[in-house]
């Protein structure tokens, strides 16, 4: 009986995690140019919006985060040479990409992540395997559970 329903717990608990992952994301959103705190490795949760709440906004979704490191390497608009951090809810991936890609320009050079875990954008890096740990050690469960209750 106890194996039951330790599988059936594992079960709600997956669908939870599926289930809440599709109705929103959260993500961090700031500017390390306007508070230097957003260049933190997990900035303050000040900054956390539900990315459902920019979409009201906007006739777009936005449906994934995004942590962009730039670094400007000549002065610009009397601006000096800098580096920022800026993250953000992003809309409507259309193209399928790596979770991080660079852009080079002759006076920028840019590394984008993006992720669709709530989250995910406050990581030095964006690679979260918190959810897919999580997964597999309810699977590991549920398969010790069915073991024992065979």
């Amino acid at each position: 009986m106890a194996a039951k329903q330790s599988i059936i717990i594992a079960s709600v608990l997956l669908l939870v995690i599926f289930v809440g992952q599709g109705v929103t994301i959260k993500c961090f959103e700031c500017n390390s140019n306007v508070d230097i705190r957003c260049a933190l490795a997990y900035p303050p949760s000040e900054f956390v919006v539900d990315c459902a709440d920019v979409s009201t906004h906007t006739n777009l979704t936005y449906n994934y985060c995004r942590k962009i490191s730039q670094v400007v390497r000549i002065g610009i608009n009397s601006l000096e040479p800098d580096s920022r951090v800026l993250r953000e809810c992003g809309s409507d991936i259309t193209e399928v990409r790596p979770e991080c890609y660079t852009r080079h320009g002759i006076s920028a050079h840019q590394q984008i992540c993006e992720c669709d875990i709530s989250y995910c954008n406050g990581f030095k890096s964006v690679h979260t395997p918190c959810g897919i740990l999580l997964v597999v050690l309810l699977i590991l469960t549920i398969s010790k559970s069915f073991t024992a209750y065979n």
